[in-house]
C-alpha cells in the first residue's frame, strides 16, 4: 500500500492527525481514510470520529479544538473543509487485523494472537475482548460484505484488580470496512545463521576441523620446518607426562637433525615400550602422522635410540625394496652411520647369523611380500627372521605403511590375507619385541585395526573380550566411536597423529587441451573396442558358450574397457602437466605429481612375459587389452600339436614386444605369422595372420575368417 501524502489545497482544507507510530503530526487530505506515514512507513486509518459520513459525499465538519498545543493523552485536531480529494488512499497492512483503540479511537494494525499491548498513540494498556473477536472472525469468514461486517472487538483498558470495567468501553455501534489477511507473513531471516556462513566463507574460526599443533609438554629440538596441524578432537586431549630421557638427545642438540615433533614421537614411543599389556606382551606404539611430518626419520631415530640402549638388532618392514635406500639415508641423517641395513630379499634362506651370511646385528629390511615368501624346501622368510631375532628378542620391529596388513579381518565372505596373518604371527612369536606401527591411513575403518594387537584395545584387562566384540562396538558407534578411540589412545600415550597444514594453499582446476594426435588415437580406440565387442558376440555364438561363462566374459570386457580409457585419459594430461611443471620449476617451486595409477602391475606382467631386457616402454593400455583378448577370447579346445610350430608363443611374444617398429605411440602395426602344422587340412585351424598393435588392432583369420588367438 502506498501512502497518499500529496500537495494539499489551502491549509484550511487539511485534516491534522497524529501518527500512531512516530507520533508526528500529519496533514491528511479530505476524503482520505487510509494512509502511510512518510516518516515511519506505518500503515494507518483515520479514527472513527473523522471518518466521512457514508450518506453524503461531503463530510460534515465537526468542531475542532482551537488549542494550538496537543494535550496528553493527545487528541487529533480536526479541521472541516469542502476541498476535493487530491490523492487516492490504498489498503492497510494485510498481514494484521485492524482494531480501534478504546480511548483515542485510532485504528491499529494488531498481529494475530497478540492479546495485551499498549496503544502507541495514547499510551493506554489494552486487552483484546476475545468473545467479540470470535464473532468478528466468524462473520468475516462467512463472506459477508465489508460494510456489513461488525466492528472488531474493541480493546479493553487493563485496570487494577477489583476495578469494574467501564460499560461504555464495550458498546460499539458503528461499522468499519475491514478485510481478513489473505497472504502469509513473510519468512523471518536468521541473521545469526547468515553471519556464521559469512565467517566460514571468509575463512573464519567458526567450525575449525584442524588446529595448529605444538608439543604440549616437551620443548626439545627445533620447530618443524612446515606448519603442522592436528584434528580438533585430538587437540582437546592432553598426552601423559613424558618421563623417558633420550640417550641421543645431546647428539641431536648438536646435529639438529630432528624437529620437536619427531623427538616427541620418539620419547612417547620409548616410554610406551617400557610397559607390558595384561597378556604379558610388550606394549606397542602407533605413529599416524601424515606425509611430510617425517615418519622415516622418526623410525631412524627410534632405531638409533635402541642401538644406544644396547639393542643392536632391528626389523624394518616396508612396502618396497627400493625404500631400503631411503632407510639408509634416514639413518645417516640421524647419525647412525654405523648401523648396517641388510635387504632380506637379497639373502639366501639359510640362517642369517651363520658363517655363510654372517649378519650378527643391524637392521633387516624386509618387504611385506618377502615376509610371506618361502623357498622350494618350505623354509619361509618369517621363520628366518624369528630365528635371527631369538625368542627373547626385545629390539624394535617397525611395520612401516602397516595398512598393507589391514585385511587380517576381512569383510564377510572373504578370507584373511597372508600378509595380515604373517604380521600377526611375528608379533605372537616375539612377545618382548618393541613394536611400532606407522601409517597415515592405518585406521580408516575399524576392522583395519585387527593386526594392532600390541595397542591393548581388546583382550585381557579391557572392556572387550576379543577383537570381534571391539569391532562390533565401533561399527555401532560409527566415526564418532573411532574418534573416541583415537582420543583415548593419545591420552594413554600410545598414539600421535599430525599432518601438514594446508593453510594458504590454493587449488585450481586446469583444463588440459587435447592434441590432434590424442584425439585421433581416442577415436580409433573407441572404434576398435566397438569392433571387439561385435567379435566377442559372434565368437560366443560360434563356440556356444554357457550363459555363466558368457556373463563372466562381458564383466571382464567392460572392466577392461573402463581401465583402458582411464589410462588413456591420464596419458592425455601428460603434456599439460609437463608444461605446468616446467613453469613451476622456473619459479623455484617444488613440483609433486600424484598418479591415479602407476601401471606397476602391467609392467611386472610384461617383465615376466617378455624378460627384463626390453627396448621400449611398457604400454599399460596395450598390455591390458592383450591380456583380455588372450585370456578370455572364446576358442575351441587347443590341439596338442599346436606347440610344435616353428616358434613357441613365448618367443613370439618376446619378439612382438621388442621389435623396433613397435612403439608406445601405437602407430605401427606388427604382423606375427603363425601357421598350423597339423597334417589334417580339414581341421579348424588354417594359415592365419594375427595383426596387432598398441592401439590399432585387427583380429582376423584369413582366408577362413574364423576367430583366432595365439595361446
Amino acid at each position: 500500500m502506498a501512502g497518499g501524502s500529496s500537495s494539499p489545497s489551502p491549509a484550511s482544507a487539511l485534516i491534522q492527525v497524529r501518527c500512531a507510530g512516530c507520533r508526528g503530526v500529519l496533514a491528511v487530505a479530505p476524503g482520505m481514510t487510509e494512509f502511510i506515514c512518510p516518516k515511519c512507513q506505518m500503515a494507518q486509518r483515520l479514527p472513527p470520529q473523522l471518518m466521512p459520513n457514508p450518506s453524503s459525499s461531503t463530510p460534515s465538519p465537526p468542531k475542532s479544538s482551537a488549542a494550538p498545543a496537543l494535550p496528553a493523552p493527545p487528541q487529533p485536531r480536526k479541521r472541516a473543509s469542502q476541498a476535493s480529494q487530491t490523492s487516492q488512499a490504498h489498503g492497510v497492512d494485510p498481514t494484521k487485523i485492524q482494531l480501534p483503540c478504546v480511548r483515542c479511537q485510532a485504528v491499529l494494525n494488531v498481529p494475530h494472537g497478540l492479546a495485551n499491548f499498549r496503544c502507541p498513540q495514547c499510551g493506554v494498556d489494552l486487552a483484546v475482548d476475545l468473545s467479540k473477536l470470535q464473532n468478528f472472525l466468524t462473520a468475516a469468514s462467512n463472506g459477508a460484505p465489508p460494510a456489513s461486517v461488525p466492528v472488531p472487538p474493541t480493546f479493553l483498558p487493563v485496570l487494577p484488580p477489583g476495578t469494574p470495567q467501564l460499560p461504555q468501553l464495550v458498546a460499539v455501534t458503528t461499522t468499519v470496512p475491514i478485510g481478513l489477511p489473505t497472504t502469509e507473513p513473510p519468512e523471518e531471516i536468521n541473521e545469526v545463521a547468515i553471519d556464521v556462513e559469512r565467517d566460514e566463507d571468509e575463512g573464519g574460526t567458526v567450525g575449525e576441523t584442524f588446529t595448529d599443533y605444538r608439543p604440549p609438554k616437551l620443548s626439545l629440538g627445533l620447530p618443524h620446518p612446515d606448519p603442522v596441524v592436528e584434528t580438533s578432537s585430538l587437540s582437546a586431549v592432553q598426552p601423559p607426562e613424558p618421563t623417558y630421557e633420550l640417550n641421543i638427545m645431546d647428539e641431536l642438540d648438536q646435529t639438529k637433525t630432528l624437529s620437536c615433533l619427531q623427538i616427541e614421537t620418539i620419547v612417547y614411543a620409548c616410554q610406551r615400550h617400557l610397559h607390558h599389556l595384561p597378556t604379558g606382551d610388550r606394549a606397542g606404539f602407533f605413529v599416524g602422522d601424515g606425509a611430510g611430518v617425517g615418519k622415516g626419520r622418526t623410525i631412524a631415530g627410534l632405531i638409533w635410540e635402541n642401538w644406544q640402549q644396547g639393542r643392536h638388532k632391528a626389523v624394518w618392514v616396508s612396502v618396497g625394496s627400493d625404500l631400503k635406500y631411503d632407510a639408509r639415508r634416514d639413518l645417516d641423517d640421524v647419525g647412525a652411520k654405523c648401523v648396517q641395513v641388510h635387504p632380506l630379499n637379497k639373502l639366501p634362506y639359510s640362517k642369517l647369523d651363520s658363517k655363510a651370511i654372517g649378519i650378527k646385528n643391524g637392521v633387516i629390511f624386509v618387504t611385506y611380500s618377502s615376509l610371506i615368501a618361502s623357498s622350494e624346501r618350505g623354509r619361509s622368510r618369517l621363520q628366518q627372521l624369528v630365528q635371527w631375532c631369538g625368542h627373547e628378542f626385545d629390539g624394535l620391529i617397525v611395520f612401516d605403511e602397516c595398512h598393507k596388513a589391514k585385511n587380517l579381518i576381512p569383510d564377510a565372505g572373504s578370507q584373511p590375507t597372508r600378509t595380515g596373518k604373517a604380521v600377526l604371527e611375528i608379533q605372537e612369536k616375539l612377545p618382548e619385541a618393541r613394536v611400532a606401527y606407522c601409517s597415515a591411513t592405518g585406521a580408516s575403518e575399524p576392522r583395519n585395526l585387527g593386526y594392532m594387537v600390541r595397542l591393548g584395545l581388546w583382550g585381557d584387562g579391557t572392556s572387550f573380550q576379543d577383537f570381534p566384540q571391539f569391532l562390533g562396538a565401533l561399527e555401532k558407534g560409527g566415526v564418532g566411536a573411532l574418534e573416541l578411540v583415537a582420543m583415548d589412545m593419545k591420552a594413554r600415550g600410545m598414539y600421535v597423529c599430525r599432518t601438514l597444514s594446508y593453510k594458504g594453499a590454493d587449488f585450481d582446476t586446469v583444463e588440459a587441451p587435447l592434441e590432434e594426435r590424442m584425439t585421433n588415437m581416442y577415436g580409433k580406440a573407441a572404434e576398435f573396442w566397438a569392433d571387439l565387442r561385435l567379435e566377442l558376440l559372434s565368437a560366443g555364438e560360434i563356440s556356444g558358450e554357457e550363459k555363466g561363462v558368457s556373463n563372466q566374459i562381458w564383466r571382464l570386457y567392460w572392466s577392461s574397457h573402463q581401465r583402458f580409457f582411464r589410462h588413456m585419459c591420464m596419458s592425455a594430461k601428460v603434456p599439460a602437466v609437463v608444461k605446468l611443471a616446467k613453469e613451476a620449476l622456473a619459479e623455484n617451486k617444488c613440483v609433486v605429481i600424484g598418479l591415479q595409477s602407476t601401471g606397476e602391475a602391467r609392467t611386472e606382467e610384461a617383465v615376466t612375459k617378455y624378460g627384463v631386457e626390453m627396448e621400449d616402454f611398457v604400454s599399460g593400455p596395450r598390455e591390458l587389452l592383450l591380456k583380455l583378448v588372450e585370456e578370455n577370447y572364446p576358442l575351441p579346445p587347443k590341439p596338442d600339436t599346436f606347440q610344435q610350430g616353428e616358434e613357441k608363443v613365448t618367443e613370439i611374444q618376446r619378439k612382438r614386444h621388442s621389435a623396433q617398429d613397435v612403439s608406445f605411440k601405437g602407430r605401427v602395426r606388427k604382423v606375427a605369422k603363425m601357421e598350423d602344422v597339423s597334417d589334417d587340412d580339414s581341421g579348424d585351424y588354417s594359415p592365419c595372420k594375427f595383426f596387432w598393435g598398441s592401439l590399432d588392432y585387427s583380429l582376423s583369420c584369413q582366408p577362413c575368417s574364423k576367430p583366432f588367438i595365439a595361446y
